[in-house]
């Protein structure tokens, strides 16, 4: 596939490395304010009061599908809506179909689910092309976008 014009260059390792960890401050916010959420449910709802106490959903396999999920709704939709995450954003680095257009919830979901496994593996290295293993199989690229211009 060809890119649609403007043909921006391909982000290297460095610039991805420090996105995502910006990424990892702004969800380790959010997956706080889940936990929170899910606190007050267990307060309001299933009676567990005692603060001391380790909650009944605390490490509950379903509780940790359910910060999975908030995972990967903030990160699907900062893909399919805008191609970038917040972390993204200070580095000029765009996500996005391979002909430039933005990713569709198929690929966003199958590029996190390999990016997952790629974070405890080496799939984060890129390729010749600049490519990771998670880039290829999404049929995505990770860009830098040009500097805007000062007014």
């Amino acid at each position: 596939m060809t890119h649609t014009a403007p043909d921006f260059p391909r982000a290297g390792l460095p610039r991805r490395l420090a996105a995502l960890s910006y990424d990892a401050l702004v969800l380790t916010g959010l997956l706080f304010f889940a936990t929170v959420l899910s606190t007050a449910f267990e307060a309001l709802v299933l009676g567990v009061t005692d603060s001391g106490a380790q909650g009944r959903l605390s490490g509950h396999p379903l509780h940790q599908l359910y910060l999975l999920a908030w995972w990967f709704g903030y990160y699907g939709l900062s893909m399919v809506k805008a191609g970038q995450t917040v972390g993204m954003r200070p580095w000029r680095l765009k996500a996005q179909r391979l002909d430039g257009g933005l990713m569709s919830w198929k690929a966003a979901a199958l590029r996190f689910a390999t990016g997952l496994l790629g974070l405890s593996s080496l799939s984060l290295l890129l390729d010749s092309g600049g490519l990771a293993l998670h880039d290829k199989l999404s049929l995505t690229e990770v860009v830098v976008l040009p500097k805007k211009k000062a007014l």
